[in-house]
């Protein structure tokens, strides 16, 4: 988890913005789902709130799933081993 911390956490923000930039560059048609940025256009979206929110959002999602994967029957998930 060490590892975790000091290279995903530092640099949460920014992976966030490159996952969706790099989605909307590969598959344009996508933005038309994101209500909230849409408008904004692909060349514009580094200057939007709207944008950098949502990838700072998508990544403490991605944070909580990952510290919380020895612990999922405490969030009411199914044990990962069940998944398989």
């Amino acid at each position: 988890m060490a590892t975790w911390h000091s290279i995903f956490l530092k640099h949460m923000e920014t992976v966030g913005k490159q996952l969706f930039l790099d989605l909307f560059e590969v598959e344009p048609n996508v933005l038309k789902y994101f209500e909230a940025f849409r408008e904004v256009g692909l060349k514009n979206l580094l200057q939007s709130r709207s944008f950098q929110n949502h990838g700072v959002r998508i990544m403490n999602l991605v944070k909580f799933a990952v510290e919380n994967l020895d612990n999922p029957v405490k969030y009411g998930l199914s044990s990962p081993q069940n998944l398989i």
